[in-house]
């Protein structure tokens, strides 16, 4: 599913991540998303999911994009569930994604929404974030009347 995009700047996406979870050997970490519009909803990711849809947007979008963005924060193989390590890592994920998803261009390609799409939480964050996918083609629908309209007057 692709969804109509605006193609200049959009509203800015912030993050806060708001506690993480030991569940079988692993950590998932409750995210808080708000999108353009104010409208917030709550994303369930892990570590390895969210490295890999940075390396996904890295492949698909210009090495331009990623220029003075901070790195996406390192892999640990040892201690990786100790609770100051994991305070940490949360911290640095929240400023990864606030600095990656304030970029116009990331913030607009459609793979973030694909993204958050597939990682909402529950029902209600899957209901926002169709609310979301809504008010941005809304605007994209306004953004080209105004186009239009300037095109012929």
């Amino acid at each position: 599913m692709l969804f109509k995009m605006v193609e200049s700047s959009i509203d800015a996406y912030r993050v806060q991540f708001i506690k993480y979870e030991l569940i079988k050997g692993f950590t998932e970490y409750l995210i808080k998303v708000i999108a353009p519009g104010n409208i917030s909803f709550h994303l369930r990711d892990r570590y390895s999911s969210m490295r890999n849809f940075q390396s996904l947007m890295k492949k698909n979008m210009p090495i331009r994009n990623f220029r003075g963005l901070p790195s996406f924060p390192p892999k640990k193989l040892f201690n990786n569930t100790d609770q100051t390590f994991l305070n940490q890592r949360l911290k640095s994920l929240e400023n990864f994604f606030n600095n990656f998803l304030s970029h116009p261009e990331i913030a607009n390609s459609n793979l973030v929404l694909i993204y958050l799409k597939e990682k909402a939480a529950d029902k209600q964050s899957e209901d926002k974030f169709t609310e979301l996918v809504d008010y941005l083609e809304k605007k994209a629908t306004k953004k080209s009347e105004i186009a239009e309209n300037i095109k012929f007057t």
